[in-house]
Order: structure tokens, then sequence, then C-alpha cells
């Protein structure tokens, strides 16, 4: 079940990932390194604002509905009743910041973009959260169809809006709203079939559980973000838009690897909630499989990136492949960081990854404040990869010790893991053609 969840899951990734990528090209071609890199500030100043007003309702929801505490209905109504009044905090929050003149938005001259993007933040709420009751209920390619589809709902309104139309970042910032009211029409309709009659309904003591572990989950959220896109507002400090423009391209890039983690992170979750033990081994050995295939493909893009940058983004980007190269071994660290992360809540313990994510993005902080005005825009990469490696480490070895497993056996790669990769492979082949 694991690995057939796994492998809808990874199908699922490689489609989302692709129409992302084709996302991304558009955006870098039409928007220039300029206009991308004032994208990836607006995005991550939206990002900022989700993290710091919203809790971590997203593992509260995963965890309840595997444990059959409540229902799916319960969760959903909670979810619902939550997002609204969070994401309504959030657009407030965001709103004050802009008026006060929030550093790292100071190279956004039509500061309208990011009042109407804020519009989002409730539905960004809605549809994460909501769409892990789908993964509790261990309706994997349910919830994978749905990425799916809204994945291609953006990407239509983003051709549509900045390329049809030549809209510019206003036609971005469409397509992103058009994004997420879309995902959530899917989420309601597809939660609609699944919740039985007669569940459907606010639960108090749902809403407050959900509260009460979304707020043990809250700091290392925080911290998560924070050592994932801190940079992007710390970079606009001391950078240029169009530095920040040719970092962002090759975080996209090298972070396309993270959909072999997630997608055995989000078949592993709900079987480790659920089970007494925790199941270490599919744990372990999920870490094992993402290795052999991203650092595979990692030497790929190392070897083709120096040509694939110019040819697919254009002349202008072609300084992102040596930040790519820079922060890719971070962005595999940060894999197996995605895969203990999920195991190690699945055990209820949210405070440890808290306080293991928290120490992460101070090294990140420290790292950026350091490194870019010293090495510019390459210095994003090396404290990337500098906080990712740190949080890998420490997560390994609380596992390890958890369970009294030596940290290697995650390196002791074996021959039934290329076994269990070439037969998902050549399934997903079969899947396809």
């Amino acid at each position: 079940m694991v690995a057939r969840d796994s492998l809808l899951t990874l199908i699922s990734r490689l489609a989302t990932a692709l129409l992302a990528f084709v996302g991304s090209v558009i955006l870098a071609r039409l928007l220039g390194a300029s206009g991308m890199g004032m994208w990836a500030v607006m995005i991550s100043f939206l990002a900022l604002v989700v993290h710091i007003c919203g809790p971590g309702i997203s593992f509260a929801n995963v965890y309840y509905t595997a444990q059959r505490k409540f229902t799916a209905g319960q969760l959903w109504a909670a979810t619902l009743l939550l997002g609204a009044l969070f994401g309504s905090l959030a657009i407030v929050t965001g709103t004050i910041l802009v008026v006060m003149k929030f550093k790292s938005l100071a190279n956004i001259a039509d500061k309208r973009l990011i009042f109407v993007i804020m519009l989002s933040l409730p539905l960004m709420y809605i549809s994460t959260w909501g769409s892990r009751i789908i993964q509790g209920l261990n309706r994997i390619p349910l919830m994978n169809l749905l990425d799916v589809i809204a994945q291609i709902v953006y990407l239509i309104f983003l051709v549509l809006f900045t390329w049809v139309f030549r809209w510019g970042l206003w036609g971005a910032v469409f397509a992103y709203l058009g994004w997420h009211l879309s995902a959530v029409i899917g989420l309601a309709a597809a939660l609609g079939m699944l919740i039985r009659p007669g569940e459907f309904g606010l639960n108090w003591k749902a809403v407050r559980e959900s509260f009460i572990y979304g707020l043990k989950m809250y700091m290392g959220k925080i911290s998560n973000w924070a050592n994932n896109r801190i940079d992007m507002l710390i970079a606009p400090l001391f950078l240029e838009s169009a530095q920040i423009g040719h970092y962002a391209v090759a975080v996209a890039v090298s972070e396309k690897l993270w959909m072999f983690p997630d997608a055995l992170s989000q078949a592993v979750f709900p079987r480790v909630s659920a089970d007494a033990r925790g199941r270490p081994e599919l744990t372990v050995q999920s870490c094992r499989v993402a290795l052999i295939i991203m650092l595979p493909i990692a030497i790929g893009l190392i070897a083709i990136g120096w040509w694939l940058f110019p040819i697919l983004f254009g002349p202008q980007f072609q300084s992102s492949y040596i930040l790519m190269v820079a922060i890719l071994p971070g962005t595999i660290a940060f894999g197996i960081s995605r895969i203990l992360t999920v195991s190690i809540a699945g055990i209820n313990r949210p405070a440890v990854l808290s306080g293991a994510v928290a120490a992460s993005a101070v090294v990140n902080i420290i790292l950026n404040f350091l490194l870019i005005p010293s090495f510019g825009v390459i210095g994003c990469s090396l404290a990337s990869t500098g906080s990712y490696s740190f949080e890998m480490l420490f997560l390994l070895w609380y596992y390890c010790r958890y369970y009294q497993i030596n940290p290697l056996s995650v390196l002791n790669i074996s021959r039934s893991d290329f076994t269990l990769v070439f037969e998902q492979g050549r399934r997903v082949l079969a899947y396809w053609f």
C-alpha cells in the first residue's frame, strides 16, 4: 500500500512539477529577472504572513483523521471556521506591515499588487488544511488528483493573464487568486462526496483540539518557513531585484527534487500516525529510496544546467546555474528532513520538530546576514545549504536516538532499495505509456 500510494503521489508530483516548471519559465520569460525578483519577494511576504498568523492545522487534520478521533465532517467544519478567522487576521496583519513600509517590499513600487494578492490568504489556509483531511482518510489518489487539477487551472490562468493579455505582475496576481479559489472549490466538492450525511457540523472539541495541536506545531511551522524562505526577505536589504530573480529561478529548479521525498512522506505519515510503533523501518527505507532518486538527478542537473538555464529561461538567467549548484547539497539534505519531519510528527513529537526547525532557522538567518554582504547572491544559496544540512543532521540524530537505530542505516543502501526504486519506476512508465 505504501509503495502504491507513493507511486501515485510521485506520478502526481511529476505532473504538478512539470506544470509548475512551465509556469516558472513563462514568468521568467515575460517578467524578466527584475520582475521575477519582485514576484519572488511578494510570494515570500505572503508566506511570511500565512505562517505568522496561522497555527499548524495541517498536521492536526492528518493526525486526528488517521486516529479517527473526529469525523472528516467535523474537521472540515473546523477547518472552514479556523481558515476564515486566521485568514482575516492574516489580511489585517499583512496590511499593517505594508502600511508600516516593511523594508523587504521597498522594490515593489505598486503596493496595490500586495493588497490584492492578500485576498488569497483565507483560501490558502482552507485549501492547505482541508486537503490534509483527505490525506488522513488515506485517499491519496484523490488528494493528488486535486493537486494536479488546481495546478492546471493555475497554468491556464497564468497563460491567459500574463501571456495573452500581457498584464505582467498583475496577471500573475490574478492567476494566483484563481488558483487558490479553484483549489477550495475542488476540495469542497471532493469532501462533499467523502463526508457521510449528518457528519458535517461544528464540534467545538474538534476546533479546540485542532487549534491546540496546531499551536504545538506553530513555532516549528514558522521556523520551517524561515529556514526555507527568509532569504527572499533578507536579500532585498542587500541585493537588486534582478539578482533576487536569478536566485528565485535557481531555487525553483532545485526544489523540484523535493517531489520525491514528498511523495514518500505523504504515504508514510498516515501509517506512522495510525501505528503505535511508529514503523521506523518504513521511515528509514523511505530516506534511502529518496537518496537513490535525488542524487542522480542532482548530478544530471549539474552536468546540463549550464546550457539548460539560458535555453529555458533566457540568456539573462545564465548565472542562476551557479546558484543552483551551490544550493543542491542542501536541497538533498532537506529532502531527507521532510521524511523525518512527518515521521516524528506521526509519533506525536511536535515540540521536537519545533525546536529543530527553530534552531535551523536561526542558523539560516545568521548565515544570510553574514554571507550575502560578503559574497552577494550566492550567499543565499550557501546559507540555505548550511541550514538545511544542520536540520537534517539534528532530526536524524533525534530519530535514531528515539528508536535506537544506527544513523548510518539511513545511508546503508541495499539491493532491495534499488529493486523497489526500479520496480516503481517501471510502474510509472507503464502508467504513462
